[in-house]
Formats: C-alpha cells, sequence, structure tokens
C-alpha cells in the first residue's frame, strides 16, 4: 500500500488493502465496523453487491447488532443497478463534462 494515500485525509479516515488488492471478509468487517464507529444513530441502510467477501455470519451478526439493514444487489447486476451511479455520480458527471468542454472552448478561443 502507497502511505501518501493515506495523508492529508480527514480525520478518522482509514486506508485498508489485501495483499491481491480486493476485497476480502475481513476487510469488509473491518469497513463495516468503521461505519459503525461514525454512524449516527437509528438504523442505516447499506447497499452491496453480491460479492462473496460481503456475506458471512460475522458480517450479518455485527449489522444486526448496530441496527444496520443490508441490502445485496443480484449478481451481476451491479453495473446495470447501483444507485450512485445513476443518480448521484450520473448528473455529477454530466456536469463535470459540460464544464469541461466549456473550458477547452474558451482556451482554445484564446490561443487563437
Amino acid at each position: 500500500m502507497n502511505h501518501d494515500w493515506s495523508k492529508n485525509m480527514p480525520s478518522g479516515t482509514v486506508v485498508l488493502m489485501s495483499g491481491k488488492g480486493s476485497m476480502t471478509t475481513v476487510l469488509f468487517g473491518s469497513r463495516l465496523e468503521h461505519f459503525v464507529r461514525y454512524n449516527v444513530a437509528g438504523q442505516a441502510l447499506v447497499i452491496l453487491d453480491g460479492a462473496s467477501s460481503h456475506m458471512d455470519a460475522n458480517i450479518v451478526a455485527t449489522a444486526d447488532k448496530h441496527n444496520i439493514a443490508l441490502y445485496c444487489l443480484p449478481s451481476n447486476t451491479t453495473h446495470e443497478l447501483q444507485p450512485l451511479d445513476h443518480s448521484v455520480s450520473k448528473s455529477f458527471e454530466n456536469a463535470w463534462d459540460d464544464e469541461v468542454l466549456k473550458f477547452c472552448d474558451i482556451t482554445n478561443q484564446n490561443l487563437h
């Protein structure tokens, strides 16, 4: 892991990585415990893909203990169903693309 990734991060940020760079059950359990520490009171919803690393008895028990509902998207559909990709991120991406095009147009006009 590149230790520079941890520099200048907000207080409480944790950077974790597996040996192969993919999610493991242990890493996901650590992420869930981190989420618990910073979650506000009340029920929370965590939306997951169908990766096997996200589901084991300890993870489900941790979620139940802390009033976290786990919602698993159907396998092989997350590229279509990821809620943030099709709502928040898509809107941001479109706005970003518009601004980049405006910037490029202004830059090109100034070069002539």
